[in-house]
């Protein structure tokens, strides 16, 4: 539903989910995007609901965008809750989202799977990231790295300009894929209950294999820059962050909802 008319969309229409996303920053006392980069995000929400995609997902974080103040923090499917903290020091923010410096600070979404998931499952699960840059050296990009054999894993790592490993709701080595994920890369990943694992760079299938093996939901809160439950911590500009169900058929989609605002940012 569209809620009301705004000056800054041209007369267009807002969606309610993003007006939400607005007015708790605004009782947060958060510095809006400029009116340009609303109308971007706007757009995106209304690309993310006719694809069917915003109902599918548990969070989702945008920090890419052109102010500096903690708007980036906000889940924009539910703004009340989950909101960003950064436990180990202030992150830099650039209009391409968030950077830690690659050994203590990075954000955490609050979000811990196995106490607050809704939509994420361990037979249909789904990430996404956009790397708007590359670490220094190999890293876990986001999410949880618990102890083998008691809970499963959930994150991307790059290792270097020609691996890539995935890691949705696992308990086995990992996936990697070996075609290169360089800067402005947006990865998505998904968990099948058929017990298979799929991997698409830029909306396009990419990798994929079989023999998923899971044992339940991640029981610590999930990074962006890092990993909980190890010590990696990555140097690298990340500007969108996004878990949930799997997106049968409309992979493509979320790539092009972001796409489409990325060029209106103009990163």
């Amino acid at each position: 539903m569209n809620k009301k008319l705004d000056w800054w969309t041209g007369g267009g229409s807002v969606t309610a989910e993003y007006q939400a996303i607005l007015d708790r920053a605004t009782a947060l006392g958060y510095t809006h995007p400029s009116a340009s980069v609303k109308t971007a995000q706007n757009a995106m929400v209304v690309a993310l609901k006719a694809a069917g995609i915003w109902n599918k997902l548990d969070f989702l974080y945008v920090p890419a965008n052109d102010v500096s103040s903690n708007f980036w923090k906000l889940n924009w499917i539910a703004p009340s809750s989950y909101e960003c903290t950064e436990p180990g020091g202030a992150v830099t923010k650039s209009s391409g989202g968030i950077k830690g410096n690659g050994s203590s600070t990075y954000a955490s979404t609050n979000f811990t799977p196995s106490t607050q998931a809704t939509k994420l499952t361990t037979s249909n699960g789904s990430q996404a990231i956009y790397m708007h840059t590359v670490p220094a050296s190999g890293s876990i990009l986001c999410g949880a790295r618990n102890v083998a054999g008691t809970n499963p894993y959930l994150y991307f790592q790059y290792t270097n300009a020609s691996s890539f490993t995935y890691r949705t709701l696992d308990d086995v080595g990992g996936n990697t894929y070996t075609g290169g994920t360089p800067s402005g890369s947006f990865m998505y990943a998904e968990i099948t209950a058929a017990g298979g694992y799929a991997l698409y760079k830029n909306g396009v299938s990419v990798h994929s294999s079989v023999g998923a093996t899971t044992l339940g939901l991640q029981t610590t809160p999930l990074f962006i820059g890092g990993s909980s439950g190890s010590t990696s911590f990555a140097d690298v500009v990340i500007g969108f962050y996004a878990a949930g169900e799997i997106l049968n058929g409309v992979q493509a989609d979320l790539y092009n909802a972001w796409a489409a605002y990325k060029t209106a940012l103009g990163i």
